[in-house]
């Protein structure tokens, strides 16, 4: 607990002393980046949180993290990094932000700066900061985080960094902002007003989601015509010149390219990348389908039959001249879980007299047909009496390669369509994943990363992404087993 209140303004020649509110993913790297030159105070709504982060920064003497709102009196600058999250709706959920703001503004002194760097839709900055800036005489502006989960080069601290100011409102403030961040950044680019940062951040990664969604629509028509669609992408990134390489994926994962659509559609008509994010919103799904249907082939398996009812039950006939045989036969050959019932709980009596029918099951002598000549019959049509469903293995949950996060991930998207179609059985891999992360799935465990195992196991495994960890040489020469790569 803080017992110091410091002074009742903040003056330009104050000590800077950073407040980070919400010490997640982007909150952590700001911590990391203003602690080379500042003292920082990183605040945290979750107890577990700042304890955690407590014991991660011990080391370094110019951060502290708290749960306290007492702490935030002695800041002079507040970076807010909250979530900004999406409803069920895919409505803009602004509840952190509006909570953060009214942290600020019940514990920040006059004079002190306010940055948002949560990504919201154009216009919110103005909307939610600029009435508090203008009562409580803070500097306020908008200055979109860029961090990429998993990614160490390039540093954050060299990554260009866009900074915007509500000057209309309350002067100085593009110039408050720009000297605290000019101070930590190695490139400071300064724009016009907030909102101008807020659609740049958005327009940055809604490109990208348009991009994926083509890039996947070439690799679908690819697989129409027999060619590879990363080697048309391998080779389409020689020229050097007008083409920005997009690779195919099983879709988008993450707090972000799946989310800053709905900001951008919130406030404005963007018929092109609605589009775009509901194709790859249903995306996983479609491939679940799609492998499905071919692992069914490839098996002979008829798609939408229960496959160890088939292989129980179906008999295939030629048509009879006697229609009483011949409706006798039908039932014989029918699948229908209910029938099939009726059939074992009355026996004889569905399939005519019981004195001209033999019982349900057993040989046919009396339709005119050898023990032999079934068996050899039913060789022929029958699907093959197989034990179990399909066995199909995922590999790659997290939402990207190097993360253990499932946030949006369309690995956990595939594996719940593959589940929720009852026609195959699921496991998934990941070497960074727990079993608690992920437990409505089993788990197949990497030390059984091994040809004979995965042939013995699966029937079909699909790699989402590389994930670390795992030596996907390993697939290249399985036999019995369909492997789906989405990933170059």
């Amino acid at each position: 607990m803080c017992d110091c209140l410091g002074t009742l303004i903040v003056h330009r020649r104050e000590t800077p002393l950073i407040v980070v509110i919400g010490v997640g993913y982007v909150g952590e790297h700001l911590v990391n980046v203003f602690s080379r030159r500042f003292n920082v105070i990183g605040y945290d709504i979750s107890p577990a949180r700042a304890e955690l982060l407590s014991l991660r920064f011990q080391g370094n003497r110019r951060v502290l993290i708290t749960s306290s709102t007492s702490c935030l009196r002695l800041g002079t600058h507040f970076l807010i990094a909250v979530p900004t999250l999406l409803r069920p709706d895919k409505t803009v959920d602004s509840s952190f932000l509006r909570s953060a703001l009214e942290a600020v503004a019940s514990n920040a002194r006059p004079g002190s700066t306010v940055v948002i760097e949560s990504s919201v839709a154009v216009g919110m900055t103005r909307q939610l900061l600029g009435p508090i800036a203008r009562s409580k005489r803070f500097y306020a502006g908008m200055s979109p985080e860029r961090v990429d989960p998993g990614r160490t080069e390039p540093p954050a601290y060299s990554i260009p960094k866009i900074v915007s100011g509500l000057d209309d409102i309350i002067p100085g403030s593009l110039y408050a902002i720009r000297m605290i961040y000019n101070a930590v950044f190695d490139t400071v680019i300064s724009v016009s007003k907030p909102e101008v940062a807020e659609m740049t951040k958005l327009y940055e990664n809604c490109q990208r989601m348009v991009c994926i969604a083509f890039a996947n629509e070439m690799a679908d028509a690819c697989g129409t015509h027999g060619i590879s669609s990363f080697e048309v992408c391998e080779a389409a990134s020689t020229k050097p010149f007008g083409y920005m390489p997009m690779t195919p994926s099983l879709g988008v994962g993450g707090h972000c390219i799946p989310v800053n659509p709905y900001y951008l559609l919130s406030t404005n008509d963007f018929p092109l990348l609605e589009a775009a994010t509901a194709r790859m919103n249903a995306r996983p799904a479609l491939i679940a389908h799609q492998s499905i249907t071919r692992l069914y082939k490839r098996l002979g398996w008829r798609l939408g039959h229960d496959p160890d009812v088939e292989a129980r039950h179906s008999v295939v006939t030629p048509p009879d001249s006697d229609s009483e045989r011949g409706a006798a036969r039908r039932l014989r050959r029918e699948t229908d879980p209910a029938i099939l019932e009726a059939l074992r709980h009355f026996g004889d009596g569905l399939l005519g007299n019981g004195d001209q029918q033999a019982p349900y099951g057993s040989s046919t002598e009396t339709l005119g047909e050898s023990d032999e000549s079934l068996a050899a019959r039913q060789a022929v049509d029958s699907p093959p009496p197989l034990p179990h469903l399909p066995r199909v293995l995922v590999v790659g949950i997290g939402f990207k390669a190097g993360q253990s996060h499932l946030v949006n991930s369309p690995g956990v998207a595939l594996a719940q369509s593959l589940l929720a179609s009852k026609k195959v059985s699921v496991k998934w891999c990941d070497p960074l994943v727990t079993q608690l992360g992920f437990a409505e799935i089993p788990r197949f465990d990497e030390s059984f990363w091994t040809k004979s195992r995965l042939e013995e196991a699966f029937d079909m495994i699909i790699v989402a992404f590389r994930q670390h960890g795992l030596d996907f040489g390993v697939l290249q020469n399985l036999h019995g087993v369909d492997v789906e790569m989405w990933c170059p």
